[in-house]
């Protein structure tokens, strides 16, 4: 079987990887400044996406017309993302830690995006694939149980940002973990019917992030004024900038793994930064570690690799050279234009 790059099984794997690398890196830096305020940190997060998705597109030329009905749906679908998905992730970092937060986020991320490509892409669901999302879903389980000691660890901050009682707010931020979760779950629904012919990466991730700079700039602004700001470490502002690049890098990656794959197997690739974030918990936020949290991970690479799109199951090993090669031609150029 091909392992060339022109192959979009082969391609969109590498993406699918690259982007859980560089979003598991960008939950780290995150992390880091989970004592600024959420919104502010979720709108300088969406600013490097922003300009240089809009600079790309200066060099780009539309052929068909413009979609402006999808690109509604897709402003809509986006601010929703950026306030409950963005937003609430960024605040339950700061009070149950990257290593509880990610887990939780990305099972329901799994999971709704398997219900949801389903029933909304006509996406089909192996029983290699069942077997292996259910090994992926125990696998954040455990690693979400192990996270506990490291949520109890940060107790003693969380009273420096928010009033009552600790386990109330943790029982909150593992609620707005999952809804933001689910929030991503839907945007990439939206994400991959728009990639569908309808408009390009760089146009549909410019529309997403805009969406992001203009609701959570005016929401920033309204909640912690000018002042607030100007408070801001410039290291912080540094550290949110670099999520930024990070993010961009990985949604963009994300955005073609969705092009030459499936959205469930894009999304089983990206379970993957949840063992990478516990990794990051540990050695450099001091998140506690146990014979649970490394059983996690090792379950999440077990179920990696048993993860194959639909296409691997059903087809010869000759038919699916061929149909792979045809395709990846007419998708290589693709991804030379876009």
């Amino acid at each position: 079987m091909s392992t060339s790059f022109r192959d979009p099984v082969v391609l969109g794997t590498f993406l699918g990887v690259l982007s859980a690398v560089a979003y598991a890196a960008a939950a780290t830096s995150l992390r880091a400044v989970i004592d600024c305020d959420p919104v502010f940190v979720s709108f300088v997060k969406a600013v490097p996406t922003c300009g240089l998705m809009g600079v790309a597109l200066l060099f780009y030329r539309r052929k068909s017309p413009i979609p402006w009905k999808f690109i509604v749906t897709l402003i809509v679908a986006a601010t929703l993302m950026h306030l409950l998905g963005n937003v609430l992730f960024q605040w339950s970092l700061g009070i149950i830690g990257i290593a509880l937060t990610v887990p939780l986020a990305l099972g329901t991320v799994i999971l709704a995006g398997t219900i949801l490509g389903r029933f909304c892409l006509q996406e089909q669901v192996t029983s290699r694939m069942t077997i292996s999302m259910s090994i992926l879903m125990v696998s954040i389980c455990v690693l979400s149980f192990s996270a506990t000691d490291a949520s109890e660890a940060m107790a003693g901050d969380i009273q420096t940002r928010v009033s009552g009682g600790s386990s109330t707010w943790t029982f909150l931020a593992v609620a707005g973990s999952c809804f933001s979760g689910f929030a991503y779950a839907i945007m990439g629904v939206v994400m991959r019917h728009g990639l569908s012919g309808k408009l390009n990466v760089a146009e549909t991730l410019f529309t997403i992030s805009t969406s992001g700079v203009v609701s959570l700039g005016i929401l920033s602004y309204f909640k912690i004024g000018l002042a607030g700001i100007a408070e801001i470490s410039g290291e912080n502002l540094q550290m949110m900038f670099l999520a930024g690049l990070l993010t961009t890098i990985a949604f963009a990656a994300l955005a073609k793994a969705m092009q030459l794959t499936t959205f469930i197997f894009v999304n089983a690739l990206n379970a993957s930064q949840v063992a990478m974030c516990s990794i990051a918990g540990v050695f450099f936020f001091d998140e506690s570690a146990s014979l649970m949290m490394w059983s996690g991970v090792m379950m999440t690479m077990i179920g990696l690799l048993l993860m194959r799109p639909p296409q691997l199951e059903q087809m010869s090993d000759d038919k699916l050279v061929t149909s792979t090669q045809e395709s990846g031609l007419s998708l290589a150029n693709e991804v030379g234009h876009d």
